[in-house]
């Protein structure tokens, strides 16, 4: 996972390719958020999942669209052994403060929690 083209996190390692590209398919597929995050410590964030690995030598070209519709290049530093397979934007939940239990919540369990449905 990248936060502003910067590497944040690891999800999962896999031995072989196939289960990592699944797995990748499925995340991107399964990523259904009413509220994403936009901003995190009162600065622009953009979150990414990408597909790494490091079994090739060269970096195929790839490109990706920008808010505005330009076509930008994109790459990992040459000081790693990895190389960016797939990219895709990843949408992270925004999470509520809940003053009544002092946590915070996603919007799906505000809803469920303190909405009443009528009969």
């Amino acid at each position: 996972m990248f936060k502003n083209k910067k590497k944040k996190k690891i999800i999962k390692g896999y031995k072989s390719e196939k289960r990592a590209f699944n797995k990748f398919k499925s995340l991107t597929k399964s990523n259904n958020v009413d509220f994403d995050v936009h901003y995190e410590n009162a600065e622009y964030c953009k979150f990414e999942l990408a597909l790494l690995t490091n079994q090739d030598a060269f970096q195929l070209p790839l490109f990706q669209e920008d808010e505005l519709g330009r076509n930008k290049e994109v790459f990992i530093s040459s000081d790693t052994d990895y190389v960016i397979r797939d990219i895709k934007p990843y949408k992270i939940e925004e999470k509520i403060y809940d003053w009544n239990t002092n946590e915070r919540i996603s919007f799906d369990d505000l809803i469920k929690k303190y909405c009443i449905k009528k009969k």
